[in-house]
């Protein structure tokens, strides 16, 4: 009994101190994203320009087969509505390689914008920057007309220039795109939502 006693007690001491280190830690990665966020975030830019210029052969044929199919507007990770499909139930290995590779949450097809087509493969950021920048986003697109564009509208927009707008007291939108190489962009954008 008194055994099983000193076993319980030091089990609640470190579980009380591993929880106190994981908030301590997680306090440290949050102050480090965000006093370090302009360097992180041009790290992340400049591994995924390299990434799509190793693969630019592989993501054309991938848009060669979104084109050329009867494919949603929308290959997605896992939803499944009426625009949009999985990636998975396509069972196309050109697909599926790309999607794994840069981690993608969704490829969305404007090939038949009337302003200039599109196709935006959009990344899956990790946790803590959600939690640290909120909903950042960033990826890439393949720009037919080799301008850039914003990826919410369609709207072409001015290189490097951050776009940024109010839409209510409460809602704040930015976003930003680069150019990669000849018809492939960068962007990232956030949502902030002070409710």
């Amino acid at each position: 009994m008194l055994k099983n006693k000193k076993s319980r007690k030091k089990f609640w001491i470190i579980t009380i101190i591993l929880i106190f280190l994981v908030i301590i830690l997680s306090f440290f990665a949050k102050y480090l994203l965000t006093k370090y966020a302009e360097q992180i975030q041009s790290y992340i830019k400049r591994s995924i320009a390299a990434k799509v210029e190793a693969s630019e052969e592989e993501l054309i044929q991938v848009i060669a087969e979104i084109d050329s199919q009867e494919i949603p507007r929308y290959i997605t990770l896992r939803v499944k509505d009426e625009d949009g499909i999985p990636f998975k139930e396509l069972d196309n290995d050109k697909i599926t390689k790309v999607f794994k590779e840069f981690s993608l949450i969704l490829i969305k097809n404007d090939m038949d914008d009337s302003e200039g087509g599109y196709v935006v493969f959009a990344i899956s950021s990790d946790i803590i920057t959600h939690l640290v920048w909120g909903d950042y986003w960033y990826g890439f697109y393949y720009s037919e007309e080799d301008s850039p564009i914003n990826i919410a509208t369609g709207a072409k927009v001015d290189c490097n220039t951050k776009i940024y707008y109010e839409l209510t007291s409460d809602i704040k939108y930015w976003y930003k795109t680069e150019k990669i190489i000849d018809n492939w962009w960068y962007y990232e954008e956030q949502w902030t939502f002070s409710y």
